[in-house]
């Protein structure tokens, strides 16, 4: 077979006699073949390829290439078209031209076929004409570049640069740390294996990083962005983008800190940080320890598997921290929280935000108003500075710190703790053993069972508080403190400031209850069934059915009033000062034993009751009082009574002055000499029946009444 010889132009030579070589843009003479030129250097000529080539090293391999353009300057010698070279058909002679350019021939081409260019490694420069140019480069670090057209590029092995400028271009990096951008237009860039750094410009372009640690920038339209596998660093730019960051510890950003576009990001498998900014974004962590940070806008996280940072920042956010013990900070803005499964911490600064701990011991924390905090079924921890907040902890031991006021809080169900309280404030505690340390004004409180521990030496007036079934200890301070203590065997105390009306109701069981500072007309004390144990100061008592031990006080502010009720009840009265206030006592059904030390007593024993009442004095003073020895201390205005009374008169300084008694029997017991009953002294024991219309008003009257003589020592 014959083949023709052209010429390939030596370099640095210019081509002028390129032209006379075609003519229409076809080779004018018979023969099949087509020499392919290369080598040129000459920075005059440029040649614009279209079409699709590929390179081992500076051997051709294969390839199409459709279009070519030979320029010089500004003047465009020859342009071919519809040109197809098989790589297999091109040999190279292994001789010099006389112009010292290699020869290379191309058989068995149709008649259609044009000329071809061998652009070798180093050799001419590409740029852009319309149409698609197709490039693969070789093994050793390839610089490609597009033009402004649909190119696509195979970078192939080595730490390539392919650089696809405008156009809805196809760019493949192939192994290596390779170099890709795209300008205008929905590219398609694919980093291979090898660190890459792939940018694409404004265009919904699509960007795989593929192996290695890539660096991904999008433009500023709605791309779709993935990292493949590698610790990559994604950008989103501007726009709504989609952004994966696959396998490996990732950084995603949906934009800069003004951007304010929409993004999604997923951090998929490893430790990765996403960035959301100013938008309304959407991150989900993936699998792996993730940190996730919203930004500004309304947005929603959601951790994924393991121990996550979610940080909701600015907007009203939705985090969600599922599997694993996660750390969530609403950040400003209405915000919804929800921890899920495992230990996780839950915060927000932002007002009526709501956290759902869900399962596992977490910790939840709000300082704006009007914010609910959910703990969930385990042993949680709830601290809440806002008012008009709601704290609930459901089932397990929890712990309550809320200082706002016009707070709710719910314990559920297990042993739990408030450590704080605002004024306002209802809490329910329900079953368990449950503790309330510190007791702010005008709450309500409902123990419900369990032995309960509620109130402070500070705080709690007018509060109301319900024990419950148990056996509870309450203390509240201040005025117009309600308490009922329910069930169980109590222990109730009230510290009343200025006497303003307080109420303790024992309730079933043996209590223990304690009312100072009363104000002796509203401040009531009812112990309820049982034998209890009561101390009162200026209080209305009722010992209610059991055989009770009261003692109560009259101060210089308020007298006191005791009903013993049912049981064989001791009543004690006892008065602190010169100006103390009188008293009032009702025995009731059962053998009553009442002593007595204030300046003036009114004692009844209910009409109809049955029982034995015993009377005692004090030490000093009159009978039922701790009065002066000179016989000024106390009296008797009236007493009555159905069967029996009793008198001690155990002192020689005691006095009954002006005793008025109907139809009981009165026996004086233990007397010692000196003692006065009337103005008689009583130097032995006395028994004797009273008629009813009977009045002792001294010594002859006591005479003749009782029929006694009396000793010659008695006056």
């Amino acid at each position: 077979m014959a083949y023709q010889k052209i010429l390939a132009a030596p370099r640095g030579q210019d081509f002028d006699f390129l032209t006379a070589l075609f003519v229409n843009g076809r080779d004018t003479r018979a023969d099949d073949n087509v020499i392919v030129l290369q080598g040129w250097s000459d920075p005059g000529l440029r040649v614009t390829l279209h079409g699709t080539y590929t390179y081992a090293g500076e051997d051709l391999t294969g390839g199409t290439i459709t279009s070519m353009v030979f320029q010089d300057g500004g003047r465009v010698f020859q342009v071919w078209g519809g040109l197809s070279v098989n790589a297999a058909q091109v040999a190279q002679l292994m001789e010099q031209t006389d112009q010292g350019g290699d020869l290379y021939l191309v058989r068995n081409l149709f008649e259609a076929i044009r000329r071809t260019v061998d652009v070798r490694a180093g050799g001419l420069e590409t740029e852009a004409t319309p149409g698609v140019l197709s490039v693969t480069g070789s093994t050793d670090d390839d610089t490609i570049t597009g033009r402004p057209a649909a190119d696509v590029f195979y970078g192939g092995a080595g730490n390539d640069t392919l650089s696809g400028e405008d156009g809805a271009n196809r760019l493949y990096g192939g192994a290596g740390a390779d170099q890709i951008s795209s300008g205008l237009g929905a590219a398609r860039l694919f980093g291979g294996t090898g660190d890459d750094m792939l940018d694409v410009g404004a265009g919904a372009s699509l960007v795989f990083g593929e192996g290695g640690d890539d660096f991904i920038y999008g433009g500023d339209s709605v791309d779709r962005l993935y990292g493949g596998d590698g610790a990559d660093f994604i950008h989103g730019g501007g726009s709504t983008d989609l952004i994966y960051g696959g396998a490996g510890n990732d950084e995603l950003y949906s934009g800069d800190s003004s951007s304010s576009d929409d993004s999604r990001m997923w951090g998929d498998a490893g430790n990765d940080w996403l960035v959301g900014y100013a938008g309304r974004d959407t991150l989900f962590g993936g699998i792996g320890g993730d940190t996730l940070n919203g930004g500004g806008g309304n947005d929603l996280l959601n951790g994924g598997a393991h121990n996550d940072d979610l940080q909701g920042e600015g907007g009203d956010d939705r985090l969600f921290g599922e599997d694993g013990n996660d750390l969530l900070n609403g950040g400003a803005g209405t915000n919804v929280l929800f921890g899920g499964e495992g230990r996780d911490n839950l915060s927000t600064e932002g007002v009526n935000s709501r956290l759902y701990g869900g399962a596992g011991r977490d910790i939840l924390y709000a300082n704006e108003d009007g914010t609910r905090l959910y703990g969930g079924g385990d042993d949680d921890r709830f601290t809440g500075y806002g008012d008009g907040q709601l704290l609930r902890g459901d089932a397990g031991n929890d712990m309550f710190i809320s200082r706002g006021e016009n707070a709710t809080l719910y314990g559920g169900t297990g042993d739990d703790i408030i450590t704080g309280l605002g004024d306002n404030a209802l809490v329910e505690l329900d079953a368990g053993d449950d503790i309330l340390r510190t007791l702010a004004d005008n709450g309500t409180i409902y123990a419900g069972s369990g032995d309960d521990r509620i109130g402070s030496y500070f705080g709690g007036a007018d509060s109301l508080i319900f024990g419950g079934a148990g056996n509870d200890r309450i203390r509240a301070t201040g005025d117009g403190v309600r308490v009922n203590g329910g069930s169980g065997a109590d222990n109730i105390t009230i510290d009343a400031d200025t006497g303003r009306a307080s109420v303790i109701i024992g309730g079933a069981g043996g209590d223990t209850l304690t009312l100072l500072g009363g104000n002796g007309t509203s401040s009531i004390l009812r112990a309820g069934g049982g034998n209890d144990r009561v101390e009162a100061e200026g209080a209305i008592v009722y010992g209610d059915a059991g055989n009770d031990t009261i003692t109560a006080k009259v101060t210089d502010r308020a007298g006191s009033t005791v009903y013993g009720g049912d049981g064989n009840d001791r009543i004690s009265v006892f008065g602190w000062t010169e100006d103390a206030r009188s008293a009032v006592i009702y025995g009731g059904d059962g053998n009553d034993t009442f002593e007595t030390g204030a300046d003036t007593y009114l004692i009844y024993r209910d009409a109809g009751a049955f029982g034995t009442d015993r009377m005692l004095n004090g030490d000093t003073g009159s009978i039922f009082g701790w009065g002066e020895e000179d016989g000024n201390g106390g009296q008797i205005l009236h007493t009555a009574a159905t069967t029996h009374i009793v008198l001690d008169l155990d002192t020689e300084a005691d006095i009954l002055w002006r005793p008025s008694i109907y139809g009981f029997v009165v026996r004086v017991t233990n007397s010692e000499s000196g003692a006065l009953l009337g103005n008689i002294v009583v130097d032995d024991v006395v028994n004797q029946d009273f008629d009813a219309l009977d009045y002792l008003a001294g010594y002859r009257a006591m005479e003749q009444a009782i029929g006694y003589t009396a000793p010659d020592d008695i006056l």
